[in-house]
């Protein structure tokens, strides 16, 4: 019997290569997700003044490098609030977990959004009930077309107030931020928010 040769099918320098292929390191969708969100934040941490001055506005363009969620990590993180009023069109799932931290913290929220939500993103309205249900320092707030996206921090020494572009969810467009420290700015903000909590309680 008689072995056939089939080395003339094969390249031989391929077959006997010492070049390593390098594994595929395979990372999950949501792995991925929060390693975009741990360097977005980084990076505005970076950007943004360690200090914050009395009656000095701040102006920030981005564009998907950071957004309104870390902004929010920064401002808090630097000011220490005991109230923050926010008013938005959307939000999205790290906006929830986030807004559970800062109240097991402490911190008193009143969270201003459009009465849409219910019927645009019904399990994000659910959970953000079920929140409010748990934390009597959380106060949400349904308004007809409110397309409003301010959000003001008061603190033992600061009384911040932030006007922007973008809602409290992914976004890769182009967005502005304005961020004033101003008792007269604060004021005239939470006026409006307060409006509304007497309405709906009237």
């Amino acid at each position: 019997m008689t072995m056939d040769n089939f080395d003339h099918l094969f390249n031989q320098q391929e077959i006997n290569s010492s070049k390593q292929i390098k594994g595929r390191l395979h990372i999950s969708r949501e792995d991925k997700h929060k390693s975009i969100l741990v360097a977005r934040h980084e990076e505005l941490d970076e950007l943004f003044p360690k200090d914050i001055y009395k009656d000095t506005s701040y102006h920030l363009i981005s564009s998907d490098n950071f957004g309104s969620i870390e902004l929010l990590k920064v401002l808090v993180s630097r000011l220490q609030p005991k109230y923050i009023g926010i008013s938005t069109w959307s939000y999205n799932k790290d906006f929830i977990e986030l807004v559970k931290e800062y109240l097991i913290q402490g911190i008193e929220i009143d969270f201003f959004v459009d009465v849409s939500i219910k019927s645009r993103k019904t399990a994000l309205y659910a959970q953000l009930v079920t929140v409010s249900q748990e934390y009597n320092n959380f106060n949400i707030k349904f308004h007809y077309k409110l397309h409003s996206k301010v959000t003001i921090f008061e603190s033992d020494k600061y009384k911040i107030s932030v006007e922007a572009s973008a809602n409290y969810s992914n976004n890769t467009r182009i967005e502005n931020f304005t961020i004033t420290e101003s008792k007269e700015l604060f004021d005239f903000h939470k006026n409006w928010m307060s409006e509304i909590i007497d309405k709906q309680h009237g």
